[in-house]
C-alpha cells in the first residue's frame, strides 16, 4: 500500500508538466496549440513543493473546437476582425488555503480557505501583424458549494498527507462573474 503513494505522486508530476503551483492561464501565448480542434487536461497541486500555501491546487478541463461559437456566453465575447479565431470552453476548480493547514482557527492577516468552481468560455485571436487578443467570460461559484473542502481532503487522504483543519471557516458561498481581455504584441522574434 505504501507503494501506492509513490506511484500517484510519480504520475501526477509526469501528467501535470508543472513543478510548483501556479493560476491556471491557458489564454497566453506560451501555451498556444496550433489547432482549433483540442482537448486539455491541467492539474497542479503544491504537494511537489511539500507545502499549502495560497493556491494549493487546481483542475482544469478546455475544449477548443469552432462550434462552441454557437454557445450564447461566446457571443458576448471580443471578437477583433482580420484574425484567425478559437473558441473554446472550460470548466476550472480551485483550492486556496492560509499557509498552516494544521491549526483549526481563522488564521486572520492570511488567504482563507476557499473553493471556486468556474464555467468559462474564451475565444483567442492571432492576426499576422503578430498581435494576439484574447477574451474570457468566467461564470461560476465560490465557497462550500464548490466542492474545495472535500477535493483537498480526499487528495489529502490518498496521499497520507496532513488533513487541513480549518474549511469549516472558509469563504461564505457567492458568484463569481468575470469577464478578462488580454493584449499580447510579438516585440522580438529569433
Amino acid at each position: 500500500m505504501r507503494y501506492y503513494r509513490y506511484y500517484i505522486v510519480l504520475l501526477s508530476c509526469f501528467l501535470s508538466g508543472h513543478i510548483t503551483a501556479q493560476a491556471i492561464d491557458n489564454t497566453v501565448s506560451f501555451r498556444n496549440i496550433n489547432s482549433d480542434h483540442y482537448i486539455r487536461i491541467n492539474y497542479e497541486n503544491d504537494f511537489f513543493t511539500a507545502s499549502d500555501r495560497d493556491y494549493t491546487q487546481g483542475i482544469y478541463v478546455e475544449c477548443v473546437n469552432p462550434f462552441v461559437k454557437k454557445f450564447l456566453p461566446a457571443k458576448i465575447l471580443w471578437h477583433p476582425r482580420m484574425s484567425e479565431l478559437k473558441y473554446g470552453i472550460s470548466v476550472e476548480h480551485d483550492g486556496y488555503t492560509p499557509n498552516q493547514i494544521d491549526k483549526p482557527g481563522i488564521q486572520y492577516g492570511d488567504r482563507p480557505y476557499a473553493g471556486v468552481l468556474l464555467l468559462k468560455t474564451f475565444l483567442t485571436a492571432t492576426n499576422t501583424h503578430m498581435e494576439r487578443v484574447s477574451t474570457q467570460l468566467s461564470i461560476g461559484i465560490i465557497g462550500p458549494a464548490a466542492g474545495g473542502e472535500g477535493m483537498q481532503k480526499t487528495i489529502h487522504h490518498w496521499i497520507h498527507y496532513t488533513q487541513p483543519l480549518g474549511w469549516h471557516n472558509q469563504v461564505s458561498n457567492d458568484a463569481v462573474i468575470n469577464y478578462q481581455l488580454n493584449y499580447e504584441r510579438e516585440l522580438l522574434s529569433w
